[in-house]
């Protein structure tokens, strides 16, 4: 396929992530970012990079049962254990071989953050997942993913500066 699409695709993913975050209410968050989800999926599974594919996929399902978590059947614990389990097989089942595992350790992160009810605690988990990625979608020559990974770096680097540091020192 044309590389040109292929870039657009995830230049798409990218942008309909970044309008998640304009929405209304958390089930419109979670939609469009399901939307964003598959097109990263296809993007990666066209550049060749696998474990991105695949772990986008299984991140989207991850978020929907996090939008749960309140319900007895959306036990975290179960599914925090079920999910890095399900990521740690499918890295290694996606041929990317080392490389696999920075957006396996970014995905674990990311897991991690959105799991804590503390805003501040889930920033701090959720930010290195953004430089695993960043350096992923790099090596992948993922456009989309380099430009979605640079604005969500400053994104919650300037929360954690504005929410937690400047609260820290007050």
């Amino acid at each position: 396929m044309n590389d040109i699409i292929i870039q657009a695709i995830g230049i798409i993913a990218m942008g309909v992530g970044a309008l998640s975050l304009l929405q209304k209410n958390t089930k419109s968050i979670r939609f469009v970012q399901i939307i964003s989800a598959t097109l990263f999926s296809i993007h990666f599974g066209l550049l060749g990079a696998f474990s991105g594919a695949i772990l986008n996929l299984l991140s989207m399902t991850r978020n929907v049962i996090i939008g749960y978590k309140d319900r007895k059947w959306a036990n975290p614990k179960f599914w925090y254990i079920f999910y890095a389990v399900a990521f740690a097989v499918a890295v290694y089942l996606s041929g990317d071989g080392w490389l696999g595992l920075l957006p396996f350790a970014g995905c674990i992160f990311m897991g991690t953050g959105l799991y804590i009810d503390n805003a501040s605690l889930a920033r701090k988990f959720i930010f290195p997942s953004c430089p695993l990625w960043l350096i992923y979608n790099i090596l992948k020559c993922s456009i989309g993913g380099v430009v979605a990974e640079i604005i969500n770096i400053i994104s919650i680097g300037s929360s954690i500066i504005r929410y937690d540091l400047k609260k820290s020192a007050n």
